[in-house]
């Protein structure tokens, strides 16, 4: 049984580090990773005007992290009645917001991303370490356990 919790444990190693590995080399491939990730980001703040629900992602993503727009603020201007979203200006601006903040969403949100990726590699290889050193102990009990047994038969 203590075999068998031992072996389930390193298939679940197994398994970890190909996520913690598969997670660090996304981050390496910046060119691939940062071109996927405008493409998103375009479809998303494109479709503001129409969609309520991109709308509502859009205003968290502008307010959490104090951007606008993609790469600047102009893409979130209101020609019509010469404002911008009202997600681009603090909190505290309650009128119309004529000052957006003057960071794009892009670079900023992107950084979160990479960060995350990397903090879940790290977390998985962690867990792995844990989880190694639980199947050595199974092991090692498993196998104290058989030697016990063996001895108590000669006696």
């Amino acid at each position: 049984m203590l075999t068998t919790y031992a072996v389930i444990l390193l298939v679940l190693f197994l398994l970890q580090v190909a996520v913690a590995v598969y997670a660090f080399l996304q981050i390496r491939d910046t060119d691939h990773l940062r071109a996927e990730f405008k493409t998103g980001l375009d479809k998303l703040f494109s479709a503001y005007r129409t969609d309520s629900v991109s709308r509502e992602t859009v205003d968290v993503i502008q307010r959490s992290y104090q951007c606008c727009g993609v790469n600047s603020s102009n893409e979130m201007f209101f020609t019509n009645n010469n404002t911008y979203a009202q997600s681009c200006c603090p909190a505290d601006i309650t009128g119309a917001c004529t000052t957006p903040f003057t960071v794009g969403c892009f670079e900023a949100f992107y950084e979160f991303v990479v960060s995350a990726i990397k903090i879940i590699g790290i977390v998985a290889i962690s867990i792995s370490a844990i989880e190694i050193f639980g199947a050595i102990a199974a092991l090692c009990l498993s196998s104290s356990i058989k030697n016990q047994y063996r001895r108590g038969a000669y006696a």
